[in-house]
């Protein structure tokens, strides 16, 4: 075995060793401490904060509300050490959270900086196309009725009479909800795009629809006023699930042909339904 013999100049040696380790441990803390206050101090300097909050594109709400709620989600800080005011760190995406579960008619929103040290809230408001109510049929009593946009989106309570459609799900739809939560999609915005097509082009050939309701599976019934401008029990039915191009077009051809030509023009008020669910043909029943 070989013999390992003392040395003073390694027993010296490994003392200042562990000296210098500390040094320069001591040292890497202290400038790690000058680096995170210095960071505090700056974040926390109020020459950095949010000066000001302004919003745009209201029209209902108040922009004073708007910018209630903005300043409320400025205070207090994260973890108790960055101010949420802090223009660098501000919650943007919280602030538009909290504005979207507040005003529920609010459709979009945009917040961004404005000249360094402002906030620019700019937002959109959801228009009732319809009125969405909870009710059976078009000729039953009307029950809650609520303020829907053109996307599907229910996003208010409304009175059951005014002047937009009415909008409903029949009773044997699979769909109907027990309770409408606000706001809440009752249908999805593309198939409530294809009604809408379906609905304008069925007023573009003569008919003046008051309300429309969901069936069973993509079935949608448009209910047609009468004579006095009062829902009726007359309908046209369409699918949403089929090509709605095809469904108007095979429409205005049935309408300039026999014998529903003669029909539609000399027994109206007979109309009980038509029907275009079933590709190029179109059934009708009078009285």
């Amino acid at each position: 075995m070989r013999e390992i013999r003392f040395s003073r100049r390694i027993a010296h040696k490994s003392p200042r060793r562990r000296d210098i380790f500390r040094r320069r441990l001591y040292v890497g803390i202290l400038l790690f401490g000058v680096v995170v206050g210095s960071a505090l101090f700056s974040v926390n300097n109020t020459y950095l904060f949010v000066r000001s909050i302004s919003v745009t594109g209201t029209r209902q709400i108040s922009s004073g509300d708007i910018i209630r709620i903005a300043e409320e989600t400025l205070l207090g800080s994260y973890a108790h050490a960055v101010p949420k005011r802090n223009i660098l760190f501000y919650p943007k995406n919280e602030i538009r959270e909290k504005l979207s579960e507040t005003f529920p008619k609010l459709k979009n929103t945009v917040i961004v900086r404005d000249r360094i040290f402002n906030i620019v809230i700019s937002v959109s408001e959801r228009e009732e196309k319809y009125r969405f109510c909870q009710k059976e049929s078009t000729l039953s009593p009307d029950g809650m009725c609520y303020s829907m946009d053109e996307s599907g989106i229910v996003f208010m309570e409304a009175l059951a009479e005014g002047g937009s459609k009415v909008f409903f799900k029949e009773k044997n739809a699979s769909t109907t909800p027990a309770e409408v939560a606000i706001p809440s999609e009752i249908i999805s915005e593309q198939n409530m795009r294809i009604i809408g097509f379906l609905e304008d082009g069925i007023e573009r050939l003569g008919f003046s629809i008051y309300s429309i309701s969901l069936g069973e599976i993509s079935d949608v019934s448009f209910w047609l006023r009468d004579s006095n401008g009062k829902e009726s029990s007359q309908k046209i039915e369409a699918s949403y699930g089929k090509d709605p191009y095809r469904t108007l077009s095979s429409f205005d051809a049935a309408l300039s042909a026999e014998p529903l030509k003669r029909k539609i023009t000399s027994a109206r008020d007979t109309l009980i339904y038509i029907d275009l669910r079933f590709g190029n043909k179109v059934f009708f029943k009078f009285k």
